[in-house]
């Protein structure tokens, strides 16, 4: 991201999800256990118990991805530890990635951004993360005037600085979609809004699944096109969805993948990545490959 503010943003993020991860969201989301699974893709037990334990056998990888709808060679990608978006700067865009460590996930974290005009100060916060500090650090060495914040949804890891953001910038709007506003504090913005803010306009875009109220906001004025995406979709994977996992991949696909190919898809967990690459290489969408 922005190489000014770089101390303020840790090392880029492993990927959220590993292709285990990735089978399990498809299967639960699809509603196949997981003997159906194995006899689906044509293997036993044992070799189901040997994937677990991390063998990468190559075949039965592709099998189980095939027997999920899934593209073979993202998923195969993912198992080989080969999947490598982009690594891409943008002046003016700042990730904010914070620890939020979990059972079974002792070092996981959570991103939150800074979008800021260079020659204004003026400058936008999307997501609260878990920590209020890494965006005071930033904004008073930047010194940065908060025009608003806006939040994708409202799981605990995304607005946990959100109450101490707004005391501090108290005339900066919140805006968030209208079923997940939880306190006086928030605005609705609804789908297909655009809202006109310094140098940057910012399109909100529903995109449910993951929770009822997720919002990706496409933000112009930067040097491209800047896609938040919250936990909807990650590089190589998307947000659990539980029942709605079919609609919610359709709705990513037409929502997200089909922005202009430089967008850069900034996710709530996990390394940014492109729409060129996510639409390539995402084992969600083979059809888009």
């Amino acid at each position: 991201m922005d190489k000014d503010a770089s101390p303020y943003s840790s090392a880029r993020p492993a990927l959220e999800d590993s292709w285990l991860d990735l089978i399990e969201k498809a299967r639960q989301g699809l509603g196949i256990d997981q003997c159906s699974l194995c006899t689906r893709a044509g293997i036993d037990n044992r070799q189901w118990r040997q994937l677990k334990s991390g063998r990468i056998d190559e075949d039965a990888i592709g099998s189980v991805a095939k027997a999920l709808g899934l593209g073979i060679r993202g998923t195969l990608m993912l198992a080989r530890d080969q999947y490598a978006p982009p690594s891409v700067s943008v002046d003016g865009l700042l990730q904010l990635v914070m620890p939020f460590p979990m059972l079974g996930s002792p070092d996981g974290t959570v991103n939150a951004y800074l979008i800021y005009d260079k020659d204004s100060s003026d400058a936008l916060v999307f997501d609260g993360g878990t920590e209020a500090e890494p965006f005071f650090a930033a904004i008073e060495k930047l010194k940065l005037n908060v025009r608003a914040v806006f939040i994708t949804h409202t799981h605990r890891d995304h607005i946990g600085a959100l109450p101490s953001l707004h005391s501090s910038f108290p005339d900066a709007p919140v805006y968030a979609h209208h079923s997940e506003l939880l306190s006086d504090c928030m605005k609705p913005v609804e789908d297909g809004e655009t809202l006109s803010i310094g140098a940057f306009t910012v399109e909100a875009r529903h995109t449910p699944g993951h929770s009822t109220g997720s919002m990706c906001y496409v933000v112009e004025g930067l040097e491209r096109p800047v896609a938040i995406v919250g936990d909807a979709l990650f590089a190589g994977s998307a947000g659990r969805s539980g029942a709605y996992w079919k609609t919610a991949i359709e709705t990513l696909k037409n929502r997200i993948l089909s922005l202009p190919e430089g967008t850069l898809i900034c996710p709530g967990h996990g390394p940014t990545s492109t729409v060129e690459y996510e639409r390539r290489n995402n084992p969600l969408f083979p059809h888009l490959s």
